[in-house]
């Protein structure tokens, strides 16, 4: 596991676990709410918005169990979190802004940081950390 302890990664993986599910029922609703809004900025209402608390939750409790670990990857993967909620929060903004282009060039910037972190839990063993938020929202995993 990288120098992440059994406990340590079954600990990492509950918690990704339920982000996961949390972010697929977002993506259940974002369906709804395009169809009900199609004009508007529905993905930042009703998927930035919600997916910047799952984030941000999913940071803060793995974050915990950073202190614990000695694996710089488990490192790199949780401080990876703090980028992503940032770029989340400009593409918040640029949907409020109704700027477009801007806000599909945040998007990008956040897969990629997405599929990075995807890489670094899967060197690390943690399977249900192994699904990103784009992934999670379709229900793949």
């Amino acid at each position: 596991m990288a120098n992440l302890s059994p406990e340590r990664a079954a600990r990492a993986e509950a918690i990704c676990k339920r982000s996961v599910s949390e972010i697929n029922l977002l993506g259940q609703r974002l369906a709804d709410a395009l169809a009900e809004n199609p004009g508007g900025d529905a993905i930042g209402s009703d998927l930035v918005a919600p997916g910047i608390r799952i984030l941000d939750r999913e940071s803060s409790r793995l974050g915990g169990l950073q202190a614990e670990s000695d694996s710089p990857h488990f490192d790199l993967f949780v401080g990876l979190f703090d980028p992503m909620i940032e770029l989340a929060e400009q593409r918040l903004e640029a949907g409020r802004a109704a700027e477009p282009e801007r806000g599909q060039t945040l998007e990008r910037l956040i897969a990629g940081l997405s599929d990075e972190q995807v890489a670094i839990a899967r060197h690390l063993g943690l399977d249900a950390c192994s699904v990103g938020f784009t992934a999670a929202l379709g229900g793949r995993r």
